[in-house]
């Protein structure tokens, strides 16, 4: 009827079936012959309904199974909108038509953020990243804001890619337009982009912004990131960091993990792994899970475990699987398994040149060269052919890119040739010997030397080396996994070269950089300063009241150990006080210090303020067997002396943070609340992420970081490196300001237009009996862990805080925001825009008062 001279029939007739018809099964084969007949007869009302009918019942297409039918519809219809448009390129790019959507595409003469999005995700979804790259930016530069799924499709191009100054760019827009990193998984896709491109640390610090979201996949892109760089042990940190926090892990997190151990030689672990998912958490073992654990077990050596393993599983393996454990044989050469697995891997994926190479190289290694042709002359047969290894270097922002054997879009291949018989030459100086194993070719020694050296990565590798300033670290990107000897070849370029460089190969990262200077530098150094301590040591204190001392000129206490603590009082009387509270003071500090607090607020609270020299410092006597430990029962016998009562607060400063640690760990029962303000962190609290330690460790002032180690590793050194006169060994000793924020030079100026009495006091008795004993008791080995203490307040008759600035340059936040976050009891106080001295402006500092005192 829709070909016949009165198409209208046709519209009247669809029209009596749908009212006579129970239900709608099959009616969309109709559909583009009725769009005919609106078009043949004008009827353009009527044509949009059919259109309006399509779309509401979803028949428009099938995109796995009906794109023939729904593009016949979609030619039929007579006015096409922009759903309708948006709608047939979906299809497209999800049945691998990327051309026809393209052409869709080119046609529209509007499109909306969906148009755009569905064709960057096709070109994503259909492998084309470079495309999906440049539409992205076509995108931009028509002033149309991307969408979330646009956003994340472009950061998934960019991480297949490996292209990170265009992450880098990307996740800048994100940023600056205010994008919000839990929308639409951006914060996952920006995780795994870093991830991807070699730079993990980049990876943490966003996973740190957006893991308190709690969303699992967040922290399964996190620990899948940390698999890809080998970085077994951290990933297992992780999850146990997930744990912690409750979260449930799931079939991707345990894909992750296993991957982690694999990539890092983990075998306990992985096994533990594979266990606990299916044991605690009930999760059914996946194809890729099996092939995990298998590829674990068979690079270790436990071919017949790993056998086992695919016996006993429930699931038929698969060729992947198989491969798995062929590769296992080759590295291991286990002929009779590896024949076997061969076999079976083939029989699954005839296609796959990898499982005849596979079984090729087998036999290359055993000697076994008559096999070797027979398995080349059955991939011909088959019309099998073999990927070329090609390796991808990116210079100056152009890839380049190399085929083993051969130089491919590189216009100086006499060059890369030249320099490669350089390097070579320079690194056999340095002992290195050319592993000819890996060369699985029947061919003369000395030609395996030479084809070796034609290794693509290898060619990357010094085509970076002549095209980048000296140091400057160079990508590589490869498409088969690396053999051993590019791998001890690159390693010791980065050493000779001093460069990092990092390849990517098919499985994961390797990260290579000259890991030899650190050592003989630490060790010249630690002998260097053993024969210095020998002719330097620490003067005798000069203890107050001594014949040879300052005076006495505060009130003090003796301690059972016959020592003497200085301490002044402040505030109410402590008959009269509500509210008593111990103030500790920080590093180079006293009892002196003058806290901005109104008169006012200290009447109203009626608050009582116990300020104490703490050992060594001012007019307190030097303690040589000073702790963390001992600065707890200082507190508790002050308190006891001066008859402040059974219970009391504790506020401590900085460096006077850590006896507030040791308070909550040794004397819970005598206190009432407690507040650490920009506290100190120990860089070696094992129960922190040793990567989230190092990274915050890294922020530090580098003379601040040698001095820590000192006063760690090396305490008997303490006093002579803080003595000598090369090298700067405290920032804030040396006066370099640096170290503070804008903000904290705005209070520095306040306080010092009305500076302490007394504070010219603080290091009289010796600089090492005050400031290097703190170091030393701080920066020591620690009888526990903050992460380890348990609520002191479990009825909530109690609050502990913690304080810190966000922009503080000497306590990176970082840390005390984890130990906040391990510990649920704690209350978290982190200050925008302050920086180190956030206490000594008025408002905050009553803030923190009030914040104990009334909750």
């Amino acid at each position: 009827m829709s070909e016949s001279s009165t198409p209208l029939e046709a519209l009247l007739f669809y029209a009596q079936m749908l009212s006579s018809l129970k239900n709608l099964d099959r009616v969309e084969f109709l559909l583009p012959a009725l769009l005919k007949a609106c078009s043949k007869s004008r009827a353009l009302e009527e044509g949009r309904q059919v259109h309006g009918q399509i779309v509401k019942s979803q028949m428009l297409f099938d995109p796995v199974g009906e794109i023939e039918l729904a593009q016949g519809i979609f030619n039929e219809i007579p006015e096409r909108d922009l759903v309708s448009c948006n709608a047939m390129i979906d299809g497209y790019v999800k049945s691998g038509k990327c051309e026809l959507a393209e052409e869709v595409f080119m046609t529209m003469q509007h499109k909306d953020v969906v148009t755009w999005t569905t064709m960057i995700s096709g070109y994503v979804f259909n492998d084309r990243p470079k495309e999906a790259l440049g539409l992205f930016r076509e995108m931009l530069s028509q002033g149309i804001r991307p969408d979330a799924p646009a956003l994340v499709s472009v950061l998934s191009a960019i991480a297949d890619l490996g292209f990170v100054e265009e992450g880098k760019w990307v996740h800048t827009y994100i940023r600056l337009n205010k994008i919000s990193l839990s929308s639409g998984f951006i914060g996952s896709a920006i995780v795994d982009m870093y991830a991807k491109c070699g730079h993990i640390e980049n990876a943490y610090n966003v996973f740190e912004i957006i893991c308190h979201c709690r969303n699992i996949g967040d922290w399964n892109c996190m620990i899948s990131g940390l698999a890809m760089h080998g970085l077994g042990h951290e990933a297992l940190d992780i999850f146990l960091d997930m744990k912690m926090k409750g979260i449930e892990p799931d079939e991707i997190t345990f894909l992750g993990l296993l991957t982690a151990c694999n990539h890092g030689g983990l075998v306990d672990e992985g096994r533990y792994c594979f266990e606990l998912m299916q044991d605690k958490y009930r999760l059914v073992p996946k194809i890729q899970h099996y092939g995990c654990i298998v590829d674990l077990l068979g690079r270790a050596g436990h071919l017949e475990e790993a056998v086992n393993v695919i016996r006993n599983m429930p699931l038929e393996a698969d060729a992947i699987v198989w491969k798995a454990i062929l590769s296992a044989c080759t590295i291991h050469g286990n002929v009779a398994i590896g024949e076997s697995a061969a076999l079976k891997a083939i029989d699954l994926a005839p296609e796959d040149s990898s499982c005849y190479i596979l079984l090729s190289n087998l036999y290359a290694k055993v000697g076994r060269w008559d096999d070797v042709a027979k398995v080349r002359l059955m991939m011909k047969q088959r019309g099998v052919q073999k990927i070329p290894g090609s390796s991808s270097v990116l210079v100056n922002g152009e890839v380049h890119e190399f085929l083993v054997g051969k130089e491919m879009n590189v216009k100086y291949s006499i060059e890369v040739r030249t320099k490669i018989d350089e390097v070579v030459t320079r690194l056999k100086l340095e002992g290195y010997k050319p592993d000819l194993s890996q060369v699985l070719l029947d061919i003369e020694e000395e030609n395996k030397e030479d084809s070796l050296f034609l290794h693509s990565e290898k060619m990357a590798l010094v085509f970076g080396l002549i095209n980048t300033s000296k140091g400057s670290p160079i990508h590589i990107v490869k498409n088969l996994r690396i053999c051993c000897d590019c791998h001890s070849f690159i390693k010791l370029v980065s050493k000779v070269y001093n460069c990092q460089i990092v390849v990517r190969d098919q499985n994961r990262f390797h990260q290579l950089e000259n890991a030899m200077i650190a050592p003989v530098v630490l060790a010249l150094t630690v002998g260097f300063l053993g024969w210095a301590y020998q002719a330097l040591k620490p003067p005798p204190p000069k203890i107050c009241g001594s014949p040879v001392g300052p005076p006495v000129t505060s009130p003090r206490v003796k301690l059972n150990d016959g020592r003497y603590l200085a301490y002044r009082e402040f505030g109410v009387p402590k008959e009269e006080a509500k509210h008593k509270i111990v103030i500790i003071h920080g590093f180079d500090s006293s009892k002196d210090l003058h806290l901005p607090i109104s008169r006012e607020l200290i009447d109203e609270l009626r608050i009582y303020f116990l300020f104490f020299d703490r050992a060594g410092y001012g007019e307190s006597d030097p303690y040589p067997s000073r702790s963390v430990k001992s600065e707890a029962y200082d507190i508790q016998e002050l308190a006891d002396l001066l008859q402040i009562g059974s219970k009391f607060y504790v506020i401590g400063i900085s460096m006077g943070a850590y006896p507030v640690w040791s308070c909550l760990k040794y004397i819970p029962h005598r206190l009432l609340g407690a507040s650490l303000v920009v506290p100190f962190v120990n860089y070696w609290w094992p129960c922190i992420p040793a990567n989230l330690l190092r990274e915050s460790f890294q922020k530090l002032q580098v003379s601040d970081q040698r001095t820590f180690k000192v006063a760690h590793y090396f305490p008997w050194l303490l006093h002579w490196w803080m003595t000598q006169k090369w090298f700067t060994a405290l920032s804030m000793m040396a006066g370099n300001m640096e170290i503070f924020t804008p903000k904290d030079l705005e209070i520095l100026k306040k306080i010092s237009e009305s500076p302490s009495v007394g504070q010219e006091k603080v290091r009289q008795q010796g600089e090492h009996e005050s400031l290097y004993r703190d170091l030393l008791a701080s920066y020591g080995k620690w009888e526990f862990d903050p992460i380890d203490l348990t609520n002191p307040f479990p009825n909530n008759e109690g609050s502990v805080h913690i304080w810190q600035g966000y922009e503080d340059r000497i306590i990176p936040y970082k840390v005390n925001r984890y130990i906040a976050e391990k510990l649920p009891w704690i209350h978290y106080h982190e200050v925008p825009d302050y920086g180190h001295f956030l206490f000594f402006e008025r408002d905050l500092c009553e803030a923190v008062l009030k914040a104990l005192l009334l909750g």
